[in-house]
C-alpha cells in the first residue's frame, strides 16, 4: 500500500513521521504547506483479515483556532496483491 501525507503551511519546519507495519519503520518528513511524495508500506494481508499500520508523527501546529494538528492523511491506495505467506 501507498500513503500519501500533507503538512500544514502554517509549519515551520519540516514535519517528521514514522511509519511501522509489521515490524519495519519508514520514516520521513513532509514540507511545511506541503505533500510530499507517497510512501510504500509493505504488509501482507491475509484473505479476509486485517494488519496494523502505525503512523506517528511528533510534530505539531498551532492553528488559529487553537486546535493542534500534526500530518493530514491525504490517501491511502492499496496496490495489487501478489502470493504472501499469510494467504
Amino acid at each position: 500500500m501507498s500513503v500519501t501525507l500533507a503538512s500544514s503551511g502554517l509549519a515551520s519546519s519540516r514535519m517528521p513521521f514514522a511509519i511501522t507495519a509489521e515490524g519495519a519503520t519508514t520514516r520521513g518528513t513532509v514540507d511545511p504547506g506541503g505533500a510530499r511524495p507517497p510512501v510504500d508500506v509493505t504488509v501482507c494481508l491475509p484473505t479476509g483479515g486485517s494488519v496494523d499500520v502505525d503512523l506517528v508523527s511528533p510534530g505539531r501546529v498551532r492553528l488559529e483556532n487553537g486546535r493542534a494538528v500534526a500530518l493530514h492523511l491525504e490517501r491511502i491506495a492499496v496496490t495489487a496483491p501478489w502470493p504472501c505467506a499469510a494467504n
